[in-house]
C-alpha cells in the first residue's frame, strides 16, 4: 500500500491541502496528517486551523510521524504555514532522510521555495513554485508552461490558476 504523509501547520492552504488528501484517498493511497506545531502551547493538540480558517484535527504529530518511513511526503503551501513547516527540525529531518533514502517528495505552491529549498533538498534539482518566489528555487524551470515537474526523486507541482483577461472594447 502507498502510504502518504501530510504534515499540516497552522496556516497550511485548504485547498492544496484537503484536496490533495481527498484525491489521493480516493485513489487507494493511505493518507495521514501529521501536526507541525508552531509553538510548544500548540504542541499539546492535534488541532490545525488552516490559512482561511477551516480547522481540521490531524491523525498524528510530527515527531510520532518521523519515526517512520513513508512512500511519499506531500508538503502543502499556504503562509503561514510554509513558514511554520520551515523551522520544524522533526519535518525537516524526515524530509531528508526521505529524500537520501530515494523516497518520493511532492510540494506545492510556496511548498517548494519556502520549505524545500529553504532548507536545502532542491540542491541540484530542478523546480517550481508559485511566480512571485521563483527566484528563491537554486534550479527553477518555467512555471508559465510547467504543470508539473518530475526530477529523479521528487515531484514539485504548481497548480495553474490562470484567469484570462478580457479583452476591452
Amino acid at each position: 500500500m502507498i502510504d502518504i504523509l501530510i504534515p499540516v501547520a497552522n496556516g497550511s492552504e485548504e485547498i492544496e491541502t484537503c484536496s490533495t488528501y481527498d484525491l489521493l484517498k480516493r485513489a487507494g493511497a493511505k493518507v495521514t496528517m501529521a501536526k507541525v506545531p508552531s509553538n510548544a502551547e500548540d504542541a499539546k493538540s492535534l488541532n490545525v486551523t488552516l490559512d482561511q480558517g477551516m480547522k481540521i484535527i490531524t491523525d498524528m504529530n510530527i515527531e510520532d510521524a518521523a519515526k517512520k518511513p513513508w512512500t511519499m511526503i506531500f508538503v502543502p503551501g499556504g503562509s503561514p504555514g510554509t513558514e511554520n513547516l520551515a523551522k520544524s527540525e522533526a519535518l525537516v529531518g524526515l524530509l531528508k532522510r526521505q529524500k537520501e533514502e530515494g523516497r518520493w517528495i511532492a510540494a506545492i505552491c510556496a511548498a517548494p521555495a519556502l520549505v524545500l529549498a529553504a532548507n536545502g533538498l532542491l540542491a541540484g534539482e530542478k523546480a517550481t513554485c508559485y511566480p512571485v518566489l521563483h527566484d528563491k528555487l537554486p534550479d527553477p524551470v518555467s512555471y508559465t508552461h510547467l504543470r508539473a515537474h518530475e526530477t529523479r526523486h521528487d515531484l514539485v507541482c504548481r497548480l495553474l490558476l490562470e484567469k484570462k483577461k478580457k479583452k476591452k472594447k
